[in-house]
């Protein structure tokens, strides 16, 4: 309902935005573009990167789809300042950065798709938790006052910076879950969304406490 004929919609990646595109109902709107927000290529989980949902997504809306030719975590901020250097990744970043509709989810990095997946290790994991991270969008990783965490590991991700999501497209954050609450906090805190789609009992918690 969000979408009009010429309209961007953009897209993150994982296992609750897997589940809202496969719920979509197939329909034709003009001139549609979908767009990943996050890299991702391998064997490993493909099936929640980006790529692939925006892809499916595409498939359903009749659109266009872009692709982001990159892995969603490298190596060190180099490679990555040498990756945005391409002209294709860095237009389907800028494509992604001024869709009309970005479509994220939000992950707690302690019990995430991303470590599943085998992006954060041990020793990623050691440093997020030493910077005080409790939640990640688009893979990039804030702590509990929605501040972007100061650590190496944000420098190395393939994504649209969070801080030019805040002032582009409309955020719909689909997230729920109680053991994610500590995440949506410090995400909401951060004001990178704009929506978020959740269950009744979580939603409840975010609401500020009367007092009594």
């Amino acid at each position: 309902q969000q979408l009009k004929p010429g309209h961007r919609i953009s897209v993150s990646w994982g296992t609750t935005l897997s589940q809202w595109v496969q719920e979509i109902t197939p329909s034709k709107l003009d001139n549609i573009e979908v767009i990943p927000l996050v890299g991702g290529i391998g064997q490993s989980r493909f099936e929640l990167h980006s790529n692939f949902l925006a892809q499916q997504l595409a498939e359903k809306l009749h659109a266009e789809c872009y692709q982001l030719y990159a892995p969603v975590i490298v190596e060190n901020a180099d490679i990555r300042q040498s990756l945005l250097s391409d002209n294709n990744i860095a237009d389907v970043l800028r494509r992604g950065a001024e869709s009309d509709l970005a479509v994220v989810g939000i992950g707690d990095p302690f019990k995430s798709t991303m470590e599943r997946a085998g992006y954060l290790g041990e020793g990623e994991l050691t440093e997020l938790k030493e910077v005080g991270a409790v939640g990640d969008c688009c893979s990039q990783f804030v702590d509990k006052d929605g501040q972007l965490c100061d650590t190496p590991l944000n420098q190395r991700v393939m994504a649209v910076p969070l801080a030019e999501l805040k002032k582009g497209p409309r955020v719909v954050a689909i997230c729920g879950g109680l053991h994610k609450l500590d995440s949506l906090f410090g995400v909401l805190k951060g004001g990178f969304i704009d929506v978020l789609v959740s269950e009744r009992l979580t939603a409840e918690q975010l609401l500020p406490k009367e007092e009594p």
